[in-house]
């Protein structure tokens, strides 16, 4: 099979930030006497938009409050806390250095906002690699829903098998697969175990995968 496009998720693979995602929710969280449990954060949060992450964690409070507005300040406190300094992973940037010398189209499918898609590319001073963003306010249905995964591969104009997609997380690799993608799941952020749904698991991405692959 021939991949003529890459589809990276961002967080835990792109750039490692769980830890600024975590804490601008619970510092918008904090506004309204509402303490979120590092339990509750993997619960209703990882993996998810922000507006479903907020959704499912108000409906389990059994509270109401107007998410689009929380949406707007989250993501006012991540990219304050981003501007503190990000850190990629090791072998990324050699890994889509490679990739771009072979003509293959670049995009980035996210949970995130797309202002803080835009930040972390900047920050990792990878954004001239990157043709597409897909991010979460521009999807109805979030991952282990395909359509942002099928939206990327339409924006590049190729077909869903003739992509890669670079996950993390279970609930993506899920997306990859509804999508019809071939996936290569990376050791960042689970186990072995819970990323079943890869054709391929790697420590790391390197250049030297780029040629197994292209």
């Amino acid at each position: 099979m021939t991949y003529r496009a890459i589809l990276f998720d961002m967080n835990g693979v792109l750039v490692d930030d769980e830890h600024l995602q975590e804490q601008a929710f619970r510092q918008t969280l904090a506004k309204l006497d509402i303490p979120l449990t590092p339990e509750d954060y993997i619960s209703y949060f990882i993996g998810k938009t922000d507006h479903k992450g907020f959704v499912d964690y108000f409906q389990a409070l059994n509270l109401t409050f107007d998410i689009n507005s929380l949406i707007a300040q989250k993501g006012i406190n991540y990219e304050k806390l981003a501007s503190g300094g990000i850190r990629g992973y090791p072998g990324v940037n050699e890994f889509i250095t490679a990739a771009a010398l072979r003509g293959v189209a670049l995009a980035v499918v996210t949970s995130s906002m797309k202002n803080e898609a835009r930040s972390v590319l900047a920050g990792l001073e990878l954004t001239d690699y990157f043709t597409e963003i897909v991010a979460g306010d521009d999807v109805t249905n979030g991952k282990p829903d395909p359509e942002g995964y099928l939206k990327g591969a339409s924006a590049l104009g190729v077909t869903p098998q003739e992509c890669i997609v670079i996950e993390d997380a279970p609930s993506g690799l899920r997306a990859a697969k509804a999508a019809g993608m071939f996936s290569i799941a990376v050791l960042n952020t689970h186990d072995a175990s819970e990323l079943s749904d890869a054709n391929i698991i790697t420590e790391k991405l390197s250049a030297d995968l780029i040629d197994e692959l292209i």
